[in-house]
């Protein structure tokens, strides 16, 4: 669920409006560590929503409230009291913990501003279909004149590299999955490299917040 509505959220609009259902897409695998490519490979399914309608039940507060410490103490009191204050302290604590294991980078999308003044989406997803050792698939977007994402063709000289280069950065999302030695994860939402969501899975106990509106469960 929070990887599909990541996906749902980043791609369905634009300003407000919702896109239409996707056309297919040209999909080339990247290795950006070597700046190698390999052959275009058939587009995939989870880069735009299948079912514009499907709406998933959430299971944030309605609210935005500011109850991080008091949640953080609830469902995870190992980590409480350690001058961690906002969602951003805890990550940057797990992340330098002898309990972290690793951090497996699911899904990022960039959003381009080119020098005349349209936009590009960049998505980048890891998936198994593919030869590629990172495991990794692009796929690019422009948008059009009322702001639906449209798919665009990809080369086989382009990598995630050259389609950065391509203009400005304006925003950058990613969701990662961080795992620790004790079997516990926790699922992650960054915006612009501040967290933005997430789901900490600690003994039983689940950490939900959005921002600092949270909910022990």
């Amino acid at each position: 669920m929070f990887i599909g509505m990541f996906i749902y959220y980043l791609l369905q609009n634009y300003n407000g409006k919702k896109s239409p259902d996707p056309a297919p897409t040209s999909v080339t695998e990247i290795q950006t560590a070597d700046r190698t490519t390999a052959a275009a490979a058939p587009a995939v399914s989870d880069s735009l929503p299948q079912d514009q309608n499907k709406t998933e039940p959430s299971t944030e507060p309605t609210s935005e409230v500011d109850n991080f410490t008091e949640s953080l103490a609830l469902c995870s009191p190992q980590m409480s009291g350690k001058n961690i204050t906002t969602p951003d302290n805890l990550i940057q604590a797990l992340r330098k913990s002898e309990s972290f294991k690793s951090e497996d980078i699911a899904i990022e999308n960039f959003h381009l501003i080119l020098k005349d003044g349209t936009e590009r989406r960049i998505h980048v997803v890891t998936t198994d279909n593919t030869n590629s050792k990172l495991k990794k698939e692009i796929h690019l977007y422009r948008l059009d004149d009322e702001g639906y994402p449209v798919p665009l063709a990809l080369t086989q000289n382009d990598t995630l590299d050259s389609l950065l280069a391509l203009g400005e950065m304006k925003k950058h999302e990613m969701t990662s999955e961080l795992k620790f030695k004790d079997g516990q994860s926790l699922n992650l939402e960054m915006h612009d490299q501040q967290v933005y969501e997430f789901q900490l899975m600690n003994g039983g106990k689940i950490l939900s917040c959005r921002n600092k509106t949270c909910r022990c469960s």
